[in-house]
Parts: structure tokens; C-alpha cells; sequence
């Protein structure tokens, strides 16, 4: 299982999105996004993990809009600005990242 640190803690990384490229800014409201390139595709799938353990992946996303919501000076904003409602999304029942038990 792939694991990642970020600020001196580590999360375990669900085996189905091991692929995924993973960032975490400061937020209240979002935990984690990631993105992978879509397969035959110029888009890319992006997810985005709230606080509250909500998940949802978004399709056919433009790599330019994922670029830019990695640097966005608030996540949850850019988020409901210019993905939320504009992309395909499914909620998944899961957390994508979840803390490491042993740290």
C-alpha cells in the first residue's frame, strides 16, 4: 500500500488510486485532491477529499484547470468556482486517503 506524508503525517493511499498524483494545501473545508491523466485521453480525473471524509471524483477534467486548483490560494473555492457542477463527478463511499495507523 502506498503511503504519504504530508506535514509530519502519513495516510495510507487506497490500492485503486495508487496512480494518482496527490497535493494537500491549507484549507478548512478540502483534506486532499490528486489527478491522473485519463487513458487515451488529454483530460484528466481529479478527486478531491473533504474534512468531513466526503470524496469525489470528476472526469474529463482539463489539466490546465487541475494545475491551477494546485496552486489556488483557496482549494475550496477555485473547487466550487470552476469544477464543482462544470464536470462529471461520482461520491464515492470511501476515503481515498486515510491517516497510517502507526506514525
Amino acid at each position: 500500500m502506498k503511503k504519504l506524508t504530508f506535514y509530519d503525517v502519513s495516510y495510507e493511499v487506497d490500492a485503486r488510486y495508487e496512480d494518482y498524483a496527490v497535493f494537500k494545501l491549507p484549507s478548512s473545508n478540502v483534506d486532499f485532491c490528486g489527478h491522473k491523466q485519463d487513458e487515451g485521453k488529454e483530460t484528466c480525473e481529479f478527486f478531491v477529499q473533504f474534512m468531513n471524509g466526503g470524496t469525489y471524483i470528476y472526469k474529463d477534467v482539463d489539466p490546465e484547470v487541475v494545475k491551477k486548483a494546485s496552486q489556488a490560494e483557496s482549494i475550496g473555492k477555485y473547487i466550487r468556482a470552476e469544477i464543482s457542477g462544470k464536470y462529471t463527478s461520482t461520491k464515492l463511499i470511501h476515503q481515498i486517503m486515510t491517516k497510517s495507523e502507526k506514525q
